[in-house]
């Protein structure tokens, strides 16, 4: 299951086309339509505790078991959802499937195929009619954060439930206009791409302890944000910008340092996907552009 995921992972970067690295050989398999996947436009793939892919889409959601895909769509009277965009799922500690919709996040319980909702209604989200929550994320203490995003006036807001996972709450409001921001948990602080050309820790009740701001011969005056946040096999956290800069924070340090990678993709694609191997090796993924570094020989192909 985890080549199968590799796998995946280059598929969604691609919208579902196969590619092959010059440096290593692949076997790909390209999944479409007559093998019950939903939709090509994939936006986010998890195994869940007992070893099942699940693929969410613009247009349903999908569970691969290793040979034929079981659809969840609107239209199903059996595997129903409320909605088919979802454009982003976490899998907390109890398997729950976490979705995010339209001014809600839907939870599916796959045991029995039951849906709840828990509707963006916090003091800060009310006032608004549409508003578009957006990368999940499952902190150390199995809670739920989201960044909510009001297509209307382009602001965005924190927002996290407690262990119980019964409500959400307001954490912060975030500055700038951007949508697609990322969320991560590091060394007991959380980071957020709250910042032109720079992430934000904060606390987690939204108490702002430091700021990052990104130093790069690419930047200048440009806008760019973070969309993609990792922590490395080393213990160094990863931010990938919308743009394709690539910076990274050792452990201990106190600043980020620009990777090479930016040298060869900087500004080719809207980037939001990145994947670190043990040996240096890194893979970038935007739309119709999948990028690999070769940590040994500094080549990017």
């Amino acid at each position: 299951m985890s080549r199968l995921l590799g796998i995946l992972f280059i598929l969604c970067c691609f919208g579902i086309k196969a590619a092959r690295a010059q440096s290593e050989e692949l076997d790909l398999r390209v999944f479409e339509f007559e093998d019950g996947l939903t939709h090509r436009n994939v936006f986010k793939i998890l195994q869940d505790h007992y070893g099942y892919i699940w693929v969410a889409t613009s247009n349903g959601l999908n569970r691969f078991d290793g040979r034929r895909f079981v659809q969840y769509l609107n239209s199903d009277p059996i595997n129903q959802l409320p909605d088919n965009y979802i454009p982003d799922m976490v899998i907390p500690s109890d398997s729950m499937i976490w979705l995010t919709n339209k001014n809600q996040l839907t939870i599916l319980d796959p045991r029995n195929n039951q849906v709840r909702k828990r509707a963006i209604r916090t003091k800060n989200t009310r006032r608004f009619g549409s508003t578009l929550p957006d990368n999940l994320y499952v902190d150390s203490k199995d809670r739920i954060w989201t960044i909510d995003f009001v297509p209307e006036t382009g602001q965005s807001f924190l927002l996290r439930t407690d262990a119980d996972k019964k409500e959400l709450k307001d954490v912060l409001v975030c500055q700038g206009t951007f949508p697609g921001r990322s969320i991560i948990e590091y060394n007991e602080s959380f980071f957020i791409s709250d910042l032109n050309n720079g992430l934000r820790q904060i606390s987690e009740d939204g108490r702002t302890t430091k700021e990052y701001l990104f130093r790069s011969p690419f930047s200048g005056n440009r806008s760019s944000w973070v969309t993609k946040m990792t922590i490395g096999p080393k213990g160094a956290l990863w931010a990938l910008l919308n743009d394709g800069q690539v910076f990274s924070l050792a452990p201990g340090a106190d600043e980020f340092q620009i990777h090479p990678i930016t040298n060869f993709i900087y500004n080719t694609s809207s980037f939001s996907a990145i994947q670190l191997e043990p040996n240096g090796n890194i893979r970038v993924g935007g739309i119709g552009a999948l990028w690999r570094y070769e940590y040994q020989t500094g080549r990017s192909v």
